[in-house]
Parts: structure tokens; C-alpha cells; sequence
């Protein structure tokens, strides 16, 4: 046997990952950054039944408010807010605060990582204050990332202030509880607040439907502080009859992860739409993954590995849907699924038949309304 010697390695991150050259290069785009940073204030509301006592005299709907200036993008939230410990771990790589509070609800953001590349998406420099509902201090961190780029800072030199609630110049002056973000040096300053506003509202429908959650705009870029209509889910007009219910249908599938293997089975529905939507191509199917919006308007067929049992064509952009598929995975920035693991190709599998008679059915609706109109 060959002698040898063992040497250590260093592999920690290098400090310039932590900006929008660094982690900030995936490009996730204004809008997934925006649902991360919701999704992580989200999250926050959870807590142990310890703690629920806490909120007997905090009855007030929960809210999400983005201001967007010429120069920077505000965000409130009046949920229950970070600890000094969770504050110092939501910035942290891959570390998730489900280990400190167990959450009530599945959570919405990427894997312990998605409030630090939301923020690193969208701009250079970015100040987090959060007043919590469990300490009396408010905290707050501002992190310049072009310093860190030019090598005149380094994240071992970066420190949370610590302040009295009494603070009057807070931004949070206005909440009981909640966190203030602000991202300047922007990556970009072109400003869509009512695109991002009907975007947000698709992905956070079951929280605004069933939980009671606004989110709304406030559009500063032109310093007006125009208030938007509160993100809705949106609305497709369908066709009764052509509904399928999936979870009477039973399609169970082994899921990915876990030790037991208990079948899961595919929830949801699916139909055509009043309208097709070949033209705009936003159409298919919603996937969503624990609660979570996955991927809006999935309709790859089989040159993508897709659900569907033919590629995109006009003649079904009739097709609609919302499907639930917990035992698939999605991939690590939750944009998408992994489409090479068993539980996928059996979720294609179980959902073939129903799939294709709605194919039949958007095609045959096609040719019948061209016979029609002659």
C-alpha cells in the first residue's frame, strides 16, 4: 500500500460571492427576488405554541408593503420579526431558522438561502431592521457589497447595531413588530410595479386566498407615491364541464425523499380556458410544490421532459390547470423541477391519460369553433 500524508484544506466561501457578481449572477429577475423576500417575511409568522400567547394582542391582518423609488426598493412587513440569532443566521449560507422555530406551514423560500440571493439580485448595497416580537432591541445590518467587491470590507468586519424600540428615526417606527428592507444601487431601474404586482399575486394565491395576506405596491419611481390595487390571484375563466378533479383519481406516488416512502398523491385540477392563449404562451398548467409556486404556466411536452404529452402547439393552448406535486423535487433555487428523478417520470406517468384526453379535448374544441365560423 502506497504511503501518504494527509494535508488540510480551506474551503471556505470567498467574501466576493456575497454580491450580484457573486451569488447575484444566477438572475433570478426582479419578480422571483421579490417573492423570496415575501416568502421569507412569511415565514416569520411561524411559531411554537409556546409562543403564541405572544400574539394574543397582535390581531391585525398580515401585510407586505413594496415601495418602489427612482433609486431603491422599500419593503415593510408587520410580522412577528427576527431575533438577534435569526437575523445573524438569515444571513448565513444555507442555514435554515427551521431549526430554531419549527414552522406551522410548509415554508415558500429556497433552501436556507433565499432572502441573501433575493437581496443580491436586486441591487448592490441593502440595510435589513427588524423589531421582534420575542426581544425589546431592534436590530438592523447594512451591507455595502461594493466594498466587499474592492476588497474594503470583509463579512468576518460586518456587525448588527442594536437600538431601542423608542427609536424615532426607525423605519419601523409605524409597526409593533415586523422588518424594513432597503435595496439601493440597483441592478436595474427599469420599474414595472403593476407587472410585478399581478406576478406576485399569482404566486402568493393560496396566502391571499385562504390566509388573509396583502401585499401591496406603492409606486415612487416617479415620486408620487401611487398606491396600486393589493396583489389578487389571478383569474381564468374555464370551462365547467371540461374540470377534473385529481385527488378522487387517486395517483399515488413514491416520493424522492424521507425514510418511510409513503405514497403521496397528485392533487389539483385541470381544464381548458375559455380563451386560448397561443399568442401570449400563458397558458399550461401551475406546478406547485408544498404550497409553493414552482413553475406558472408548464407546458412542455416531451422534447423538455415536460408533463404534458405533446410539445406546445396552438391548437392546446387551451389548457389549464393548478397540480400539486409534493413527492417530486424542485430544483435548488425552487424555479423549476428536477425532471431526471423516478418521482417525476411516474407523476408524468399517472397524469398521462388524463392529459391526453384533455389534449383531445382543446384540439376537438379548435376543430368544432373553426367549423362553426365558416
Amino acid at each position: 500500500m502506497n504511503k501518504y500524508m494527509e494535508k488540510e484544506i480551506d474551503i471556505r466561501i470567498d467574501d466576493n460571492i456575497f454580491s450580484p457578481l457573486g451569488l447575484g449572477a444566477l438572475n433570478f429577475g426582479i419578480t422571483q427576488s421579490l417573492t423570496q423576500i415575501i416568502a421569507n417575511s412569511l415565514d416569520w409568522r411561524q411559531l411554537s405554541e409556546k409562543e403564541k400567547y405572544l400574539l394574543e394582542t397582535k390581531s391585525e391582518e398580515m401585510k407586505a408593503i413594496i415601495r418602489v423609488n427612482k433609486d431603491s426598493i422599500e419593503i415593510w412587513d408587520n410580522g412577528i420579526g427576527m431575533t438577534l440569532k435569526e437575523l445573524n443566521n438569515a444571513l448565513k449560507f444555507g442555514f435554515s431558522n427551521d431549526t430554531i422555530r419549527k414552522p406551522i406551514r410548509k415554508r415558500k423560500g429556497i433552501f436556507g438561502m433565499g432572502l441573501i440571493l433575493a437581496l443580491l439580485n436586486i441591487g448592490w448595497k441593502f440595510t435589513i431592521r427588524t423589531k421582534s416580537i420575542f426581544e425589546k432591541n431592534e436590530y438592523e445590518i447594512t451591507i455595502n457589497t461594493r466594498l466587499i467587491e474592492s476588497k474594503a470590507l470583509k463579512l468576518s468586519n460586518l456587525v448588527i447595531k442594536s437600538f431601542e424600540s423608542s427609536d424615532v428615526e426607525s423605519p419601523m417606527k409605524d409597526y409593533k413588530y415586523g422588518t424594513y428592507i432597503c435595496i439601493s444601487d440597483l441592478l436595474s431601474k427599469k420599474h414595472k410595479p403593476e407587472i410585478w404586482r399581478q406576478e406576485l399575486g399569482r404566486n402568493f394565491s393560496p396566502e391571499i386566498e385562504s390566509e388573509g395576506v396583502k401585499i401591496i405596491f406603492i409606486d415612487n419611481s416617479l415620486g408620487e407615491n401611487i398606491e396600486l390595487e393589493p396583489c389578487r390571484p389571478e383569474v381564468t375563466d374555464i370551462f365547467p364541464e371540461t374540470k377534473v378533479h385529481l385527488e378522487p383519481l387517486d395517483l399515488l406516488i413514491v416520493p424522492e425523499y424521507g425514510d418511510n416512502k409513503i405514497p403521496i398523491k397528485i392533487r389539483g385540477w385541470v381544464a381548458l380556458r375559455q380563451i386560448n392563449a397561443s399568442g401570449s404562451g400563458r397558458w399550461g398548467l401551475h406546478t406547485f410544490y408544498r404550497g409553493q409556486l414552482i413553475e406558472a404556466f408548464h407546458n412542455d411536452g416531451p422534447t423538455n421532459n415536460g408533463l404534458l404529452p405533446t410539445d406546445p402547439h396552438p391548437t392546446i393552448a387551451r389548457i389549464h390547470g393548478e397540480i400539486h406535486l409534493d413527492m417530486c423535487l424542485p430544483t435548488f433555487t425552487k424555479l423549476g423541477w428536477n425532471t431526471e428523478l423516478k418521482s417525476w417520470s411516474d407523476a408524468k406517468k399517472g397524469l398521462k391519460p388524463i392529459l391526453e384526453e384533455l389534449v383531445k379535448a382543446a384540439r376537438a374544441y379548435r376543430k368544432n369553433k373553426r367549423k362553426t365560423s365558416k
